[in-house]
């Protein structure tokens, strides 16, 4: 039960909890990893890199020049938006890196897996990657903070991962020609298929505009196949997907450049509650060494959307994460001249809206802003239930898991009485008590979060587990949403 009293102009809210109970302190959700390749000579490779500032950025790892595939501007929008002093994790993968560098491996800790060691590791990014190495590693990024990094023995991980729609792609829902005139001549392989193409007439057909990542579509559009590789000397264009009998000689192969909403849906395909994507790079003042005064370029916006998560994450008046990193009033981006793209209210805001694709755009008077709080759902095949699609409500469970997990570690290997429940049940409450602006206003404690005991097992005791059940209600509009937590994990 809650005391509310005021005193002068200040409300004051006093909990009645037992003295003595643990306080658990809130964790670092905002925490930013990039993967970058710098060609900086000393600068630390495969290793996580805490920095807080711009400057201690360009110390280590280089300027806009020394950076690859311009993530330089990706860092410098997240200081812009988050601030000095926010804490932003680098790792370089090399000075001229592949995709295999990026996604890395466990066994030497290198490329994502540099981050595993780290605890505090919130919103994680691979910046600026052009289609041919995007496509390959930002479907490695969500399974990294799907799955790698959740712990416990829980299946909802702490980390969230953003990605952007490659630069190249510039329309929401319509898909440009790579390719004219291509005629299917025939097929080899078992996978991957190698399909060759002439233009009619056994004469060459101008694959020079092609690359991985773009897509081969039939003329009826019931085939979609994801190319891997292409040889414009040899007419030869490799997919991963069996064409099996769709072609026959001398039939159109239409060579595709996705649309936003094909390559999230098609050439990725992987839907997620702990990923977002964001379409549309962002015009910022060009610093490399040859640039004029006064000239921009285009580049990845992601960098730019972390900092505004992190910025309304620290505005508890707000909500602080449960309140959607996105819309007018505190989604406006920061350190940019414009956007590179114009993005139709009327014609593109509702097919990206249903491929849960969250926008950058502007609106008349209040400038340029995030519109869109979704998580990587599927647009064609839904998985995940409402609450889930929103990523205010997927990070407010994410907070107070990462919270919780090194809060109560003090309870492992007790012996669990109901002594010892009684504080555990204290500590948590006081925790989400403490952190009442994560849920809605007005509502009674008991329509905002319950914690629910869980009487341990002889066996659970013999592996010194701690096991805990919380329900939260982070949004007015959706159900209790249950937090299971299960630690060490039972086979530690």
């Amino acid at each position: 039960m809650a005391l509310n009293t005021n005193i002068g102009p200040e409300r004051v809210q006093v909990f009645d909890l037992p003295l003595g109970t643990v306080q658990v302190p809130g964790a670092a959700i905002s925490t930013a990893a990039f993967l970058i390749g710098t060609s900086k000579v000393g600068a630390p490779v495969n290793t996580a890199t805490s920095l807080t500032s711009l400057e201690d950025f360009v110390d280590t790892f280089g300027d806009a020049d020394d950076v690859g595939y311009d993530a330089y501007y990706a860092v410098k929008g997240f200081f812009d938006n988050a601030g000095t002093g926010n804490t932003a994790i680098i790792v370089n993968v090399g000075s001229s890196p592949g995709a295999s560098d990026f996604i890395g491996n466990a066994a030497d800790k290198s490329g994502l897996r540099a981050l595993d060691a780290i605890d505090d590791v919130g919103l994680v990014m691979v910046p600026g990657l052009p289609l041919e190495l995007a496509y390959l590693v930002h479907g490695s990024l969500i399974d990294y903070t799907e799955t790698v990094r959740a712990l416990w023995g829980a299946t909802l991980t702490t980390s969230f991962s953003l990605l952007s729609i490659p630069e190249e792609i510039s329309l929401a829902n319509s898909e440009d020609d790579a390719a004219t005139g291509a005629k299917f001549v025939s097929v080899s392989g078992s996978g991957p298929y190698v399909i060759t193409v002439d233009d009619g007439a056994a004469g060459p057909v101008d694959l020079s505009a092609v690359t991985a990542g773009m897509l081969v579509r039939d003329s009826g559009s019931t085939y979609a196949g994801v190319i891997s590789a292409v040889d414009d000397g040899a007419n030869t264009i490799t997919v991963e997907t069996d064409p099996g009998v769709t072609f026959g000689v001398g039939d159109d192969v239409l060579v595709k450049l996705p649309s936003a909403i094909s390559y999230k849906e098609e050439v990725i395909n992987n839907p997620s509650r702990t990923a977002a994507w964001y379409f549309n790079p962002v015009v910022v003042l060009d610093e490399g060494a040859s640039a004029s005064p006064g000239d921009t370029k285009s580049v990845d916006p992601i960098g730019h959307c972390a900092g505004v998560i992190a910025r309304i994450d620290a505005n508890t008046s707000v909500g602080g994460p449960s309140h959607a990193p996105a819309g007018i009033r505190y989604a406006g981006l920061a350190g940019i001249r414009g956007l590179s793209l114009v993005i139709s209210e009327r014609e593109d805001a509702g097919p990206l809206r249903l491929a849960f694709i969250n926008r950058l755009t502007s609106f008349p008077g209040s400038g340029n802003v995030i519109f869109g709080g979704y998580t990587a759902d599927s647009g064609t095949s839904p998985v995940y239930t409402a609450d889930e699609q929103l990523i205010q409500v997927m990070r407010s469970l994410q907070f107070i898991k990462a919270s919780l997990e090194p809060g109560l570690r003090g309870f492992l290997w007790e012996n669990f009485t109901p002594a010892t429940q009684e504080s555990i049940n204290d500590a948590i409450l006081s925790f989400l008590r403490n952190n009442a602006y994560l849920f809605p206003v007005g509502l009674p404690e008991s329509q905002q979060f319950r914690v629910i005991s869980v009487e341990p097992t002889q066996d659970d005791l013999d592996q010194g587990l701690l096991k805990v059940r919380v329900q939260v209600r982070p949004n007015k509009a959706v159900r209790f949403i249950e937090i299971s937590l299960e630690f060490p994990l039972p086979s530690a």
